[in-house]
């Protein structure tokens, strides 16, 4: 019931979102526009994703073995991948159902959750570098999207930061309490295990390697994007990484899939600093995040029916995600 809740509660600021996004969307001119794409460009686009989810299987897999050497490559890639079409129904759930996915003997589910902090960590290490670069770089131009959309509106609704810091100290303060007990230590001594995996690891070159192929990927993703799109934006390779980069922070409102958050925040950046009409930047919008969606779901499917067939002794069902995961959601 709680999870169903969740799930009911952020669909609807999802709806709320896409309303904001789309209620001044001119259809007809929507749509003549999107008859004038290059559509090859936005395939290219989703064969990148697609190379970016097998990247990041085969990444995990570097991580894990440490800790369970017999773990296959197809396991890791197949499980993320079918734990990111899950995401799609159950918002952030895709860290908690792939753990539960590759949970074997040898890898207790606390040391799998290790495994993916570590990931996740360098990931968020990678954009904020990223992040960082693009900000130097064009320091004039995004630094007043970010004061001022984004900081600003928050101030300048009344928002009283204090608040945020007493709701900050409640939570550390259950956190403590939860972490004292018996349960809370073994969790965490199985997450530390995973944490410590990367020092554990032969290949750290190969790992570092599929990193810049992943985050080459993802820069290539909205590329194709921008070049898909009739007549020319003026954007090049910089402002492709600062829309990547508002993508990922929209990317952190907990939405089924990010509909909504992604349309807006990304029309609303492409408005305010290149001034692109606010229909352009959805239009943008909903070919990056749909055609991204709709291989999620297409791999998701094919890397669940592939690994039912070729493990019918193992098939995955509802019931082993709830068995494995479902009490962390």
């Amino acid at each position: 019931m709680k999870v169903k809740l969740k799930y009911v509660l952020w669909t609807a600021v999802a709806l709320v979102l896409l309303y904001f996004s789309f209620r001044e969307v001119k259809w007809h001119d929507f749509i003549a526009v999107l008859q004038q794409c290059r559509w090859g460009f936005v395939l290219l686009s989703m064969v990148f994703g697609a190379l970016a989810n097998v990247i990041r299987g085969l990444r995990w897999r570097l991580l894990i073995l440490p800790l369970d050497p017999e773990v296959r490559r197809g396991r890791c890639v197949d499980g993320f991948m079918i734990a990111r079409m899950a995401d799609y129904v159950i918002p952030h759930s895709c860290e908690f159902i792939r753990c539960g996915y590759v949970t074997s003997k040898r890898l207790a589910y606390e040391k799998a959750i290790g495994t993916v902090l570590l990931e996740r960590t360098w990931d968020i290490f990678v954009l904020l570098m990223l992040i960082i670069a693009v900000l130097a770089m064009r320091w004039n131009l995004f630094s007043s999207f970010f004061a001022e959309e984004i900081l600003g509106k928050v101030g300048g609704n009344g928002f009283n930061y204090w608040w945020l810091v007493a709701v900050l100290a409640v939570v550390a303060v259950l956190v403590v309490a939860y972490f004292r007990s018996p349960r809370a230590r073994k969790v965490m001594q199985g997450v530390r295990d995973g944490l410590v995996s990367f020092t554990k690891m032969k290949n750290k070159g190969t790992f570092l390697l599929l990193t810049a192929g992943l985050w080459a990927c993802f820069i290539l993703m909205t590329m194709t994007i921008i070049w898909s799109l009739p007549g020319d934006l003026g954007l090049d390779l910089i402002d492709g990484l600062f829309i990547m980069v508002v993508g990922g922070i929209a990317s952190i409102v907990p939405v089924p899939g990010g509909f909504g958050a992604f349309h807006y925040l990304v029309a609303l950046a492409l408005q305010s600093i290149y001034n692109i009409p606010f229909e352009t930047g959805i239009i943008f919008a909903t070919l990056s995040h749909e055609s991204q969606t709709l291989m999620m779901l297409v791999t998701g499917a094919i890397a669940y029916v592939y690994e039912m067939l070729k493990r019918p002794e193992e098939k995955v069902t509802v019931e082993q995600v709830r068995q494995d995961s479902g009490r962390n959601l």
